[in-house]
């Protein structure tokens, strides 16, 4: 029997590409060059985790999408599935028919079917989660939250936690476009904006943490700033 393989770390990729609903006021995220720079850097990132014998990579794929995305995420699936072998899964939402599949396309309702299925073992106290994708608060922070619940992480949710986390320069939010990253850092202005960004991420990013912790019962105001101090009792 083969020894089965120790992931110790997880990498969700949430709905790449991904086409919101189409309305008389609504915009394109991204043109169709900067979805192609989009696909550059989520390959470089599958590259990465590839050369990793201890990472897996699993997708959460979406069917809302214009032909023209659904061909570039057709086309990011098909080199994952290439580069990462067995060690390449697919993730839906709970309420899915089934959770997961494997490189197999096998289906599986429980996170422990689906890592025997495949030959790997995971330690859900030392595993470490990471995600990317469409959109840095809303998708990736709900999927990865379910996925850490799924896994068994003592603390689900990925805020002020060293297991789990977001990776934000690798995916598309209201404050940070992949895209562009790089021609910020090189000028004074364009750190300036980036700077200014990063706070307001930091406000969305509370207040879409504590819609989260609402969820998992944790309370409505769970989190703070961490420039805020509360109040001494006398």
């Amino acid at each position: 029997m083969a020894k089965a393989l120790e992931i110790k770390r997880i990498d969700l990729l949430v709905h790449p590409f991904y086409g919101p609903v189409k309305s008389p006021k609504s915009r394109a995220v991204y043109t169709k060059q900067e979805a192609k720079e989009l696909l550059k850097i989520w390959k470089r990132h599958i590259d990465e985790v590839a050369k990793d014998p201890s990472r897996l990579l699993l997708i959460s794929p979406t069917n809302v999408q214009t032909k023209g995305q659904a061909k570039l995420s057709k086309e990011l699936i098909a080199y994952a599935e290439k580069k990462m072998g067995k060690r390449i899964g697919f993730f839906f939402h709970p309420e899915s028919k089934h959770e997961f599949l494997n490189s197999g396309m096998q289906p599986f309702k429980i996170f422990g079917q689906y890592t025997q299925a495949s030959g790997i073992k995971i330690d859900s106290k030392t595993v470490k989660t990471r995600a990317f994708g469409e959109y840095t608060n809303s998708c990736v922070l709900d999927f990865l939250t379910e996925l850490n619940k799924s896994v068994g992480l003592e603390n689900p949710l990925p805020f002020r936690n060293r297991q789990s986390a977001l990776m934000v320069r690798k995916s598309v939010g209201a404050d940070f476009k992949p895209w562009r990253l790089k021609n910020l850092m090189k000028t004074p202005q364009g750190r300036s904006a980036l700077k200014k960004k990063a706070k307001e991420f930091t406000v969305r990013r509370i207040r879409n943490a504590n819609r989260v912790a609402q969820k998992l019962g944790w309370g409505t105001d769970y989190y703070e700033p961490r420039s805020k101090k509360k109040k001494r009792v006398a």
